[in-house]
């Protein structure tokens, strides 16, 4: 998010708490499971490619649309 300000108080608690959620495991999971449905059976086309890890880079990859 381009205009989120610094994160301080009840803000930073919040954020505190997801970041406490995220779990690297479950994204290998995931990645793994889409990309075995969006590559299987794509005749000629490109192959969906592996993102970087981490939440930043999943999140963004998730968000590309390919």
């Amino acid at each position: 998010m381009a205009n989120a300000g610094p994160k301080y108080g009840l803000s930073l608690q919040v954020q505190k708490k997801i970041d406490q959620k995220y779990d690297p495991e479950l994204e290998e999971r995931l990645v793994d499971w889409i990309l075995l449905q969006c590559n299987e059976g794509r005749p000629g086309g490109t192959e969906l490619q592996r993102p970087a890890p981490g939440k930043a880079a999943f999140h963004q990859w998730l968000k590309d649309g390919s």
